[in-house]
């Protein structure tokens, strides 16, 4: 599950690119609006769209939903991904972790302060750019890991 609005911050479009290396069998759940551009809306639209024809079991949620609802959807899931290409804290890891869902998040910002690797899930280091843009180079794995089920 992903939760968060649609900007080049949270790193949307890098999660729905690694969703086509997931087993079919893995249902994805997306709870993404608030767009800060048309250019990222039409990004992350024809991601979502190119997925949804290649296989089932994608669903988006483009409006917010009232806390107890979101609460309740992210309690039916059984991990979350944080894929933010900056966080300064990170409250909705917390928020997940609240219903007991471990997080695969980038190690960045202060989502390493919220999340402890290996005991309430998986961080996943990213090598920034330094030109200011906060854009990631590549992701890269301190170690293999397998998607959790």
């Amino acid at each position: 599950m992903f939760v968060g609005r649609i900007t080049r911050q949270k790193g949307l479009p890098y999660f729905l690119r690694a969703v086509r290396r997931l087993d079919p069998e893995v249902q994805v759940v997306l709870c993404a609006g608030a767009p800060d551009t048309p250019e990222i809306m039409a990004e992350v639209t024809a991601l979502v769209e190119e997925i949804q024809r290649e296989r089932t079991g994608v669903v988006w949620i483009p409006d917010m939903l009232p806390r107890e609802e979101l609460v309740a959807v992210l309690a039916a899931c059984t991990v979350f991904a944080c894929p933010s290409i900056y966080e300064p804290l990170g409250i909705v890891n917390l928020e997940a972790m609240a219903v007991g869902l471990p997080v695969v998040a980038s190690a960045t910002g202060g989502i390493p302060e919220v999340v402890a690797d290996g005991e309430t899930g998986l961080l996943v280091p990213l090598e920034q750019e330094t030109d200011g843009t906060g854009t990631p180079s590549h992701p890269r794995r301190s170690r293999p890991t397998s998607p959790p089920r």
